[in-house]
């Protein structure tokens, strides 16, 4: 292919040797024998192949420095949260497998809930008794307290009642809605140039996050529609049905008679509440 290119070449400089400069000489013929090899077509296939590697390598840049997106943030940052609230939760401590996820996972196939990461840590503390932390979709952070289940003298099932409880509000994105920073101006977007924004971002967000979980909690109107959905899950078996019913009266005693649990009410109002909402209404004759 290039002998050919050369020879062709080499005969048309003999050519034009001796005619005016001003001649224009014509590589026509040059020109079809490069496309007939596919000189042309390689040389273009080459520069289109190093526009995309460009396009690739810039993207890559532009998601390394990307604060991630609504999909990716919840399930890093809620673990983050749990990672600098260590000495309160006390959660690094020997313990056995208690066999919860698993029984949780039985009791999750049973109501048609399937397809469900679950993180759960047995924290050794009063100061919070459960909790579904914000989440990635299909995956789940739960709090579960030691003390408060030995309170309770909580079985599996009665714990995985209250899992279903908190995987409900995560669900439902109620822990979220009670956030007072504006996450949205932040995720998924490009670190600004002033990193103490997003330092400030984080710590306002870590104060967020204690502030519901160890103070505020949940509305009624939350509550309300959470005890409901469970009613609509639970009420076709009644085994589990019946079981909810004393769990929530064991919880109601629980923070009426122990002071480590006053705030309890507080976080989650109310047990007494909850079993007024599943009473069967009284007909009227």
């Amino acid at each position: 292919m290039m002998e050919k290119i050369l020879i062709l070449l080499f005969i048309t400089s003999i050519s034009c040797f001796g005619q005016d400069k001003e001649e224009v000489i014509d590589y026509t013929s040059i020109r079809s024998i490069l496309k007939k090899d596919g000189l042309i077509k390689h040389k273009k296939n080459k520069e289109t192949g190093q526009r995309e590697v460009v396009k690739i390598k810039k993207k890559l840049t532009e998601n390394r420095s990307k604060i991630p997106g609504d999909d990716a943030f919840w399930s890093f940052f809620s673990q983050y949260w749990l990672v600098k609230n260590a000495s309160t939760l006390r959660w690094d401590f020997n313990k056995p497998d208690y066999g919860i996820a698993s029984h949780f996972q039985k009791l999750l196939e049973k109501i048609g809930l399937v397809n469900r990461k679950l993180h759960i840590l047995v924290v050794n503390t009063p100061e919070i008794s459960h909790m579904g932390l914000p989440s990635n979709t299909g995956e789940y952070v739960f709090i579960l307290s030691l003390p408060f289940m030995k309170a309770l003298d909580l079985s599996k099932q009665d714990i995985s009642l209250l899992l279903l409880e908190d995987m409900l509000r995560v669900d439902e994105k109620i822990f979220r809605k009670h956030l007072t920073v504006k996450y949205r101006q932040f995720l998924g977007k490009q670190f600004p140039n002033d990193y103490k924004k997003v330092y400030d971002f984080n710590q306002e967000l870590l104060k967020d996050y204690s502030n519901i979980i160890f103070n505020n909690g949940f509305t009624f109107s939350d509550q309300y529609k959470v005890t409901k959905i469970m009613d609509r899950y639970l009420k076709p078996d009644a085994q589990l049905w019946s079981s909810y019913i004393k769990l929530l009266n064991k919880i109601n005693k629980l923070v009426k008679t122990n002071n480590l649990y006053k705030k309890y009410t507080k976080i989650f109002p109310s047990p007494q509440l909850q079993l007024k909402w599943l009473s069967p209404k009284k007909k009227v004759l």
